[in-house]
């Protein structure tokens, strides 16, 4: 599955380079994130757990990532993989470009391709897709906050997406209702 996006973060390039090369601000601004360690082999690979939640299902995901094609302060590229056992693996691979807007804003686009096997590959790609939104997400609003307070971070809480969460605005109003009708049918036609 591949996806990607872009957003303008009000950080300078060169601070926002600095922070997405920052553990201390990578794994306070990843929803979830329980450790994120650089090992010590490279300096450019990282060690993973991240705890998320679709819909019923919790997974927590035990992996290592690598940094590639690094040119600062423009572009990096990371792969990585993650096994969360019996809910299934994760594989992928994404690629962080930065470009400047002005002296303190910065877009940051990135191109990204996920494989997921065993049970969460199961849920069905629209809900997998929306996921990964909802996760990029929440983890760009953490990253734009932690930027530019890095010597202070927040850490980002468990990433979780509802039942409800591939669904928004009047179209889950909708099929709330609908739902809603739909059992109150049943226990008419049931009681009588």
């Amino acid at each position: 599955m591949k996806f990607s996006g872009s957003h303008d973060i009000d950080i300078g390039q060169e601070t926002l380079w600095n922070s997405l090369r920052n553990v201390d601000v990578l794994a306070a601004s990843m929803p979830g994130c329980e450790s994120f360690e650089q090992m010590a082999v490279d300096g450019e690979s990282y060690k993973f757990v991240i705890a998320t939640r679709i819909g019923p299902m919790k997974a927590r995901f035990v992996g290592k990532m690598d940094t590639e094609l690094i040119d600062p302060p423009n572009s990096y590229k990371l792969v990585g993989s993650g096994n969360a056992g019996s809910a299934g693996a994760a594989r992928g691979e994404v690629l962080i470009k930065l470009r400047p807007i002005g002296p303190e804003k910065t877009c940051l686009a990135f191109d990204a391709s996920v494989a997921i096997t065993g049970r969460m590959a199961q849920i069905g790609g629209k809900m997998i897709h929306s996921t990964a939104e909802a996760f990029a997400s929440q983890f760009f609003q953490n990253l734009s906050r932690n930027a530019q307070t890095s010597d202070k971070v927040e850490q980002a809480p468990e990433f979780r997406l509802p039942a409800f969460g591939i669904i928004g605005g009047k179209r889950a109003a909708v099929f709330f209702a609908a739902s809603l009708f739909l059992i109150w049918l049943g226990y008419v036609l049931l009681r009588g």
